[in-house]
């Protein structure tokens, strides 16, 4: 039987979790007409079945929410794509489609640049500046403004990792090699000279340096012999330039610099053990797994071809919007939304054994997204 104390004290997780509950619906921008909104994790079994119309709003664990506050959410972030018919006002497309043939098009596309007017080029400019303001979309709801307005098709909310490894980096070429003449451009430039002249100065500094060097330097100087090293790199065989640089003991500064190559977009891993503890929760983690792996692929875009249905494409799946928080606090670094790239399901890692109705045990679960663009200094003082 269950004592007065027992009774209070489950009296009072449910009713912190319908407060949770309360705050993840005003925060969501939803109105609950309840007065007394039963939570979540009471609902297991309507929120185990999973459903096609991307509403599902499932978690992990069911009970005793409030005994760790830490969670992860993961919200699909429906993106509605532009159609044919919402294209067709972009400009291009009615100058492609006016052609007399589709066996004009291939001409207009290919066209000879060099051939075009400065006029046509700015006016082409103008109206590519247009198509891609068009295609963004106004500034709250563009896809390449992550503060912008969204629109939610499901969710699930795990606990938050013991470890959450967030990782950073740039890509740089450390092996770029300027030569005598990259050099010489890059010493101009940075003497105040203008880029016409930096330029010009590196083209001849390989020549006119060298040839400096025998007019009066003397060819018993080191630089005389790496004068005589060059040449023969530049005009001699491979074998030549080895045997003059074994006999003359310098070598050529290829004057290595380290650049700046490109940003590769984040990735994120995450891993989660689910353990059951009631078959709705077995059921929920059930549900979970599948609704990852269904917003991981995309739709298929199939046509009739000589009477046979044939795959022609892929629609992109939606990405996630994903929030790590401690009570409610940002923990560690925001993330960009994220497309689901990889996902690892691990069934019974520490045991063999299953529950009587078949579920197993205990689940591992790995997940992988990956940024949808590169981050910059301005998203990093925006906390991403």
């Amino acid at each position: 039987m269950a004592t007065r104390g027992t009774l209070k004290a489950r009296a009072k997780r449910e009713a912190e979790a319908a407060s949770q509950s309360l705050r993840e619906a005003t925060s969501e921008g939803n109105t609950v007409a309840d007065s007394n909104p039963k939570p979540e994790a009471v609902a297991s079994n309507e929120s185990a079945q999973f459903n096609k119309n991307k509403q599902d709003k499932l978690r992990y664990p069911l009970r005793d929410q409030d005994l760790y506050q830490g969670q992860i959410k993961f919200r699909v972030v429906e993106l509605s794509p532009l159609t044919a018919s919402a294209l067709s006002n972009l400009g291009f497309v009615d100058e492609l489609f006016s052609a007399d043939s589709f066996s004009k098009l291939d001409e207009k596309i290919d066209k000879d640049e060099s051939n075009i007017s400065s006029e046509e080029k700015q006016k082409r400019q103008v109206q590519g500046s247009k198509t891609l303001q068009k295609l963004k979309g106004s500034d709250s709801k563009s896809y390449d403004n992550p503060a912008a307005q969204k629109k939610y098709a499901g969710s699930v909310i795990l606990y938050l990792p013991q470890q959450l490894a967030i990782q950073d980096g740039v890509t740089y070429n450390s092996s770029a090699a300027l030569g005598t003449i990259g050099a010489g451009v890059e010493g101009g430039l940075k003497g105040g000279a203008s880029a016409l002249n930096a330029v010009g100065a590196g083209l001849t500094q390989g020549l006119d340096s060298f040839t400096d060097l025998f007019k009066g330097a003397g060819l018993d100087k080191d630089a005389s012999a790496l004068a005589l090293t060059k040449t023969a790199e530049a005009l001699g065989t491979q074998e030549i330039a080895a045997g003059v640089k074994s006999a003359t003991r310098v070598s050529v500064n290829p004057n290595l610099r380290t650049l700046l190559e490109s940003v590769p977009i984040r990735s994120q891993a995450f891993s989660f053990r689910l353990v059951a503890q009631s078959q709705d929760e077995a059921k929920e983690i059930e549900q979970i797994i599948k609704f990852f792996r269904y917003q991981m692929y995309p739709d298929e875009i199939t046509g009739q071809i000589g009477g046979a249905s044939v795959s022609l494409g892929y629609k992109f799946p939606d990405p996630f919007e994903i929030t790590a928080t401690y009570k409610n606090k940002q923990v560690g670094t925001k993330f960009l939304d994220a497309y689901l790239s990889q996902m690892s399901v691990t069934y019974n890692e520490n045991s063999a054994a299953f529950h009587a109705d078949g579920y197993p045990s205990d689940v591992t679960m790995s997940l992988t997204f990956q940024e949808s663009k590169a981050l910059t200094r301005k998203l990093v003082e925006e906390g991403f």
